[in-house]
């Protein structure tokens, strides 16, 4: 395989991996109206129902996640593995981890109006009764 071949196929890669990822991103943008990531834009501003906002929040912040996670494995650990230091599974793992914990952390303050500090302090009393 020569470089061209080989950095086209990387090209291609990394488009589709990113493609559907950013468009529901931008699909969560408009549901939102813009104004929960760029508040100067409130075009829509108060012209959506409180449903479509918080599926638009959601949508948002999944697809958030999903295109962090995605970035981290083209962009991080594919680099760490090509130099000949590959990354742990179980470190990767972790970190994929604690950006879904932060993401459903997110949407259930922003999206649904739950207290952060209650659902800390649900998930430690459920880690300890875990670990017990």
């Amino acid at each position: 395989m020569t470089t061209e071949s080989t950095s086209s196929a990387t090209a291609r890669t990394i488009v589709r991996a990113l493609l559907i990822p950013s468009a529901i991103f931008f699909i969560g943008l408009v549901l939102t109206g813009v104004t929960t990531v760029i508040p100067s834009l409130d075009y829509f501003s108060g012209k959506a129902p409180p449903i479509a906002m918080a599926l638009g929040e959601t949508i948002l912040i999944t697809s958030g996640a999903i295109l962090t996670i995605r970035l981290l494995n083209l962009f991080v650990w594919r680099r760490l593995r090509m130099s000949g230091q590959p990354v742990p599974r179980l470190i990767r793992e972790l970190v994929t981890a604690v950006i879904w914990y932060s993401a459903a952390c997110t949407i259930a303050t922003y999206a649904f109006g739950q207290s952060l500090t209650q659902l800390l302090t649900a998930s430690t009393v459920v880690l300890g009764v875990i670990g017990l």
